[in-house]
């Protein structure tokens, strides 16, 4: 946290730019207002920030895995022989994890690289003067930079307060790392900064602020911390969590509404046409490459049924919604997944209310509840129109017509996507982690992946980090802590109704709403974006309550260890309790 990032990286690319110049300052010498000549150069060192930020967020895949493997909903479990990794992933889902797991060191990285690039950003910020630089740029654009760095600082924080607690405030880029201040003293200080900082936002939609925080997005971020004030202080916020969503609902903040559909937030065309995103980060498969976990979450296959390239890695997928069959009862000799596989024939594992079970979470009628696809026959898709978002069942692609197949277990058959998890092809019915074959789990298409020949569109979906339904879901679960679960139910429905062909609030929806119902469709509506182990924390169920191949566990597993290495450099630091 020593070394000013930014001008480094600043200075590297002056530096290779005029490599024949041997008269070039060192790196430690050069001073920001020996480089920040021009708007320009401000604009390149504050999206190098976010350029940090969208590799944290939207490309890496620590946070992910951090935030849901311990949860509910994905799992990666073995595939036969592949995956195990030493059982890594199957302490996260069991949660046996210690401090020297592999993602807890990336993890703690590149959160504290983001609020190292910030600290850097607005040390910089405070030595410039933006007159002298001139280029239209003037002290208010100033201090509204720094109120930024300091937003998205917070952002980082968000998410560092919530997997680990008692963490180090860090605002400084020199002396010593600080010593670790306590959950409440974190949340009180990035909390004050997002709300001393909010009013120097600038207002407008994604469109306009496209992949910058506006003033919605820091209300998003406030509206999130207040949620969850109770759980990391002690202290309950619900009255401002819901008068800021409300807000955002209305409007005050920029003007921003639900999208028709459930895929339009995360389609090619998102940057110009979702109304949704309050916040996201801009992709191009030339410039950021494939989408987030396109690598793990499919088959080695599923680029036949997509048209897609590479040859992803098969691991992460849904928990299972099913129990595993029996061989001589579900089916006689060999599994055949392509004959014998009939999920309706199978019972539904069966969790308390809110838990588990994601595939069948969905109702029948739900447009989510369908294979992906595009509207129109083979060869003539409307790329526009999506159907479903999940890869179930045989994996005859009406995409591209071509079938996927099997090659390990079932090698030389088709690929069929089982909603249970168990070694069918060995005649066993135990359903646990290690125990998956390689077409365990259905997949999730909540990015669509379009053909490679789709080249408008091929993994050039903007990848959104917040949108406006989750004000009005976090409104709903603020009605129901107070006793209106009917108002809870009146919102929640806004949201579900564009996931029928004809919305029935009696049967698709809610007439009323507990704790259990909101910790289901938060589930649904926020499946795989990040946020389930923060969901389960406040709801009360993440320790205190058991899912598939998970029991109740130790309450010290709510925030995760320090990691090892991390322990190892600072020793300011002491490992949490239990660890």
């Amino acid at each position: 946290m020593k070394t000013s990032y930014i001008l480094l990286f600043l200075a590297t690319l002056t530096f290779f730019s005029s490599c024949t110049d041997l008269t070039e300052e060192p790196f430690s010498q050069v001073r920001p207002e020996d480089y920040y000549e021009n708007k320009t150069q401000v604009k390149a060192a504050l999206l190098r920030v976010y350029e940090h930020a969208s590799w944290a967020f939207s490309s890496d895949e620590t946070l992910l895995l951090l935030e849901e493997l311990s949860a509910d909903h994905l799992v990666i479990a073995a595939k036969g022989s592949h995956w195990f990794d030493q059982g890594r992933f199957l302490r996260y889902h069991r949660h046996e994890w210690t401090a020297d797991e592999p993602e807890l060191y990336a993890g703690w990285n590149s959160l504290f690289a983001g609020v190292s690039h910030c600290n850097n950003m607005i040390k910089d910020l405070e030595m410039l003067d933006y007159e002298e630089i001139g280029d239209g740029l003037t002290e208010e654009d100033r201090q509204a930079h720094i109120a930024e760095m300091k937003i998205l600082r917070a952002l980082f924080y968000f998410h560092i307060i919530s997997l680990w607690g008692d963490v180090p405030i860090s605002t400084s880029v020199e002396g010593t790392i600080p010593d670790e201040s306590p959950r409440v003293e974190v949340f009180t200080w990035a909390l004050n900064e997002v709300e001393d900082n909010i009013d120097s936002m600038p207002v407008g939609t994604y469109a306009e602020t496209r992949g910058r925080l506006n003033r919605a997005a820091a209300a998003m971020l406030l509206a999130r911390y207040y949620l969850n004030a109770e759980t990391w202080t002690g202290n309950a916020m619900y009255d401002r969590c819901a008068e800021t969503s409300q807000n955002l609902i209305n409007g005050m903040y920029g003007s921003f509404e639900l999208d028709d559909t459930f895929y339009a937030p995360f389609a090619f065309d998102n940057a110009t046409n979702s109304r949704e995103i309050v916040f996201g980060f801009p992709k191009t498969f030339e410039n950021t490459g494939d989408a987030q976990s396109y690598w793990r979450l499919y088959h080695y296959d599923s680029p036949a049924y997509f048209g897609s390239l590479g040859t992803p890695a098969n691991g992460l997928g849904l928990q299972p919604s099913k129990v595993a069959p029996v061989s001589g009862t579900d089916y006689d000799g060999d599994f055949d997944p392509t004959a014998d596989y009939d999920p309706s024939s199978l019972a539904n594992l069966s969790f308390e209310k809110g838990l588990g079970t994601p595939f069948e979470n969905y109702h029948a009628d739900d447009l989510r509840k369908r294979g992906f696809d595009f509207e129109g026959a083979i060869g003539s898709k409307d790329y526009q129109q999506i159907q479903g978002m999940f890869l179930m069942g045989l994996q005859q692609s009406p995409i591209t017509g071509n079938t996927s197949m099997a090659s390990n277990e079932y090698n030389g058959s088709p690929l069929v996507f089982v909603d249970f998890v168990c070694r069918a092809s060995e005649g066993l019915s135990e359903s646990a982690t290690d125990l998956g074959e390689e077409n365990s789990g259905y997949r999730l298409v909540k990015r669509p992946i379009y053909p490679a020949t789709f080249t408008e569109g091929y993994m050039n979906a903007d990848y959104p980090e917040m949108r406006i339904a989750e004000a009005y879901f976090m409104l709903a679960e603020c009605h129901i802590r107070t006793g209106n679960g009917s108002e809870a139910a009146n919102l929640v429905n806004t949201v579900l109704e564009r996931n029928f062909e004809t919305f029935n609030a009696t049967l698709h929806g809610y007439q009323t709403m507990d704790m259990g119902d909101m910790l289901k469709v938060w589930g649904m509506e926020f499946l795989a974006e990040k946020r389930r182990r923060t969901d389960l924390i406040r709801f009360g169920k993440f320790t205190e309550s058991s899912w598939w191949d998970k029991e109740t566990s130790e309450n010290k597993y709510s925030v995760y260890p320090y990691p090892l290495r991390v322990l190892s450099t600072n020793p300011s630091l002491s490992q949490k309790d239990g660890y």
